[in-house]
């Protein structure tokens, strides 16, 4: 619903020479928001009912897919490039890009917990928590941006707060490894017994 609003929010800034969008062009526009919305609900739905790691994987990349679409293959193509420069331990490059796409596609709440994670490897913690925000604004089901901040509030020591935010994850996505796991590792410092 929130992509389909910013295309009606484009179409109503546009100068009235540019605007040669129909009312069908909308209603699709529309339709199509709504529908990926209603998908994923499902598929959360789906996510948390999962009885194995393996079939809660495939569910979750087909959610994953939905989020990758910023209705901006330019932009998409940014984000791959920088997850691509991330895994070649290139991130003044990854921060590039990600800046651009999300210049183009300042809704993309993948985008933004991608910058999140990428803050997260620079160690800028500010700008982290301020992507993490968007991204969580934008779609708070999104569960790798929950996960990242996380990490962040533990590397503040604020082991409650990334236990809270692990809890948090696992309740979207009950069969993640690396939630449950950071979660069991954290659990004992918040609550107070450290090990």
């Amino acid at each position: 619903m929130i992509r389909a609003a910013a295309v009606l929010l484009a179409v109503l800034a546009a100068p009235a020479a540019a605007q040669d969008i129909t009312v069908e062009d909308l209603d699709t526009a529309l339709d199509g928001a709504a529908k990926a919305e209603a998908r994923l609900d499902g598929l959360f739905v789906k996510l948390k009912a999962a009885e194995t790691e393996d079939e809660a994987a495939f569910i979750a990349e087909e959610i994953e897919a939905i989020w990758a679409d910023s209705h901006s293959p330019t932009a998409e193509l940014l984000i791959e490039r920088a997850s691509e420069a991330m895994a070649a331990g290139e991130p003044v490059l990854a921060r590039g890009l990600v800046d651009g796409a999300l210049e183009l596609a300042p809704e993309f709440a993948d985008g933004w917990s991608q910058s999140a994670m990428i803050a997260v490897a620079d160690g800028d913690v500010g700008r982290a928590l301020e992507d993490v925000e968007k991204a969580l604004r934008l779609e708070p089901r999104q569960y790798h941006a929950i996960l990242g901040l996380g990490v962040i509030l533990e590397r503040l020591d604020q082991p409650a707060g990334a236990f809270e935010a692990y809890q948090r994850v696992l309740e979207i996505y009950p069969l993640l490894p690396e939630a449950a796991e950071r979660a069991r590792e954290i659990e004992p410092r918040a609550r107070g017994r450290d090990l």
